[in-house]
């Protein structure tokens, strides 16, 4: 089953849809792999971590697809509520930005929406998914052009995420 959250029109995937660019698989048999803890935007920029890392299946730069790929990213906004953050249509405190165009050779890919962000000790908090990329003014999408992603450790997703019976975690408090 395919659970899109609220708010998203599948129909418009050309328009940006800030903080609602999420949807969830429900596979038809269990997994007994257990899900990484969910951590606010809050809880990873207090762990002073200037790095973030990355997952995607998406195109390389060379435009190769299939492999999975990981990247550790700097982080350039939490928040989006820096004048530039909020040009590029990243929704303040919903989304959060990563490299900014052309300041990071390494960065998601077209192809790696959905992609897991983590964050916290060693990397092993969930803190976002890979929603698009900056807008560059290029037609087609490139690598490492910066990118905007979906912070899922707010109310309405973990509300979202328990409405459709997903067993999640906050992270370990210190």
């Amino acid at each position: 089953s395919v659970f899109v959250f609220p708010g998203f029109r599948c129909s418009h995937t050309a328009i940006a849809q800030p903080g609602r660019d999420l949807a969830l698989l429900k596979l038809s048999t269990s997994l007994t792999i257990e899900p990484p803890p969910i951590a606010t935007i809050w809880e990873a920029r207090s762990q002073n971590s200037s790095r973030v890392t990355i997952v995607g299946f998406g195109l390389t730069e060379t435009g190769a697809t299939g492999q999975q790929f990981e990247a550790k990213i700097p982080v350039q906004s939490w928040t989006c509520i820096e004048g530039w953050a909020i040009h590029q249509g990243c929704s303040s405190f919903r989304e959060f930005i990563l490299s900014e165009p052309g300041a990071q050779p390494s960065d998601s890919c077209g192809g790696d929406s959905g992609g897991p962000v983590f964050s916290g000790p060693d990397n092993q908090w969930l803190v976002g998914i890979t929603s698009r990329g900056l807008s560059t003014g290029q037609r087609a999408p490139t690598c490492g052009q910066g990118g905007i992603y979906e912070a899922i450790g707010r109310q309405p997703v973990i509300a979202w995420l328990e409405k459709h019976g997903v067993n999640w975690r906050r992270v370990p408090l210190p």
